[in-house]
């Protein structure tokens, strides 16, 4: 698991920076992707199905988005986009359409549910996330930066 958050973190800092993401943000961005995968693996693990565990995670990424584009000054989207990237069903909907394809209904039925599933959860988690009152956000992002000017 800690390779595979470390391979999503990796490939969400490549793609911030193959999609001009601002310097600065690099690094928080592949924190968020590999925090979004962390969460939904770890879920996953604790047996919770597959909607549920994208929803969790996304409302978790959608928080420290939030927190991050305060304490960095930049919008949260940069940092939303990049931490959900990783929980994006990208293999579900090539094998829902291959499916759909060759004629494969019983799969396709599933695989498709599936996926679905897994849109709308990561949908709903930001929905969730969005939902947490800005005033709590910036309290989080000031006592973070509080505690990291006080260890560096």
């Amino acid at each position: 698991m800690i390779l595979q958050v470390l391979a999503a973190s990796i490939g969400v800092m490549g793609f911030s920076i193959l999609f001009h993401s601002p310097r600065k943000s690099y690094f928080a961005c592949g924190f968020c992707g590999g925090i979004g995968l962390f969460f939904y693996l770890a879920l996953l693990q604790c047996g919770i199905s597959l909607p549920v565990a994208a929803i969790f995670s996304t409302v978790a990424v959608t928080i420290i988005a939030r927190i991050l584009a305060v304490s960095l000054q930049m919008p949260a989207t940069i940092f939303l986009i990049a931490g959900i990237f990783p929980l994006v069903p990208g293999a579900g909907i090539y094998y829902s359409t291959y499916y759909l394809i060759t004629n494969e209904w019983e799969l396709f039925q599933s695989k498709g549910i599936e996926t679905l599933g897994l849109a709308g959860g990561i949908a709903l988690g930001m929905i969730l996330g969005s939902e947490v009152p800005q005033s709590l956000i910036r309290r989080i992002a000031r006592g973070l930066h509080a505690l990291s000017s006080r260890i560096g």
